[in-house]
């Protein structure tokens, strides 16, 4: 139970806080500092104290280690990631531990275990999928995986090794990330010597238009008149050279 009352300092936000401060742990904590909240700001306040709370069940040791190791992984991220290892066994919360295992995972590709690091986060998007698909974790796990399987899949084309490019290309485009049109696009150029496979890539990237930066709109128009002259159908040719030129 939460401790007897003590008369508490002025101002609600630094009541709130006084009330968390005061070695209330758990759920008391922010339920304890709650008549506090006197108005809108003060509410939000709360509300943000209690999710940081809550978020391994309310084992603030577990959450204040996880904090620790975010703020190392900016001068030493080996030892954050050594660190997050650790951590995971002893985290209890199906959300602590998918942020967890998360955080670990750009770690990983931070130091240049790329494969690893898309592993684990396929791995991260696969658990996503029971999530509500509005869920601001599923949104970042989406837009990390298909960043970093986009980035691997090109730095394994600039290697020479198609077939990972394509794989990690695939990946990236399937996660519906804003990196998926990108992604299409360049399956599209991959695939360039299978017409089928190449115009189906094309128009998948045409399809997420607004997700393509300006030169990569660019290139899609050329890449899709290219397609189609080889394709000997003028006339679709014709329309790409038509929406090519009024970008210009």
């Amino acid at each position: 139970m939460p401790p007897s009352y003590t008369p508490p300092p002025p101002g609600g936000t630094r009541r709130i806080r006084w009330s968390i401060n005061r070695g209330i742990t758990g759920r008391f904590g922010a339920e304890y500092a709650a008549p506090w909240a006197s108005d809108s700001s003060e509410a939000t306040f709360l509300a943000q104290e209690r999710r940081w709370i809550l978020w391994d069940g309310g084992n603030l040791r577990t959450r204040t280690r996880f904090d620790s190791l975010l703020t190392l992984a900016n001068e030493a991220p080996e030892a954050a990631l050594a660190g997050l290892r650790a951590l995971a066994p002893r985290v209890r919360s199906s959300h602590a531990r998918l942020q967890t295992a998360h955080e670990a995972a750009l770690l990983m590709y931070r130091t240049g275990r790329w494969e690893a690091a898309v592993a684990a986060l396929q791995v991260l998007w696969d658990q996503a999928q029971d999530l509500p698909a509005d869920s601001s974790q599923t949104a970042r796990i989406r837009e990390d995986y298909g960043t970093i399987t986009f980035n691997v899949g090109m730095a394994r084309w600039q290697d020479g090794d198609h077939h990972a490019a394509l794989a990690y290309l695939m990946q990236s485009e399937a996660t519906g990330s804003v990196q998926s049109a990108r992604a299409a696009l360049e399956v599209s150029h991959l695939l360039v010597n299978d017409m089928d496979a190449a115009l189906s890539a094309a128009h998948r990237a045409d399809e997420a238009w607004d997700r393509l930066p300006q030169p990569d709109q660019q290139r899609l128009l050329r890449h899709m008149v290219e397609l189609y002259r080889r394709s000997g159908n003028r006339e679709r040719a014709a329309t790409y050279v038509a929406k090519y030129r009024a970008m210009r």
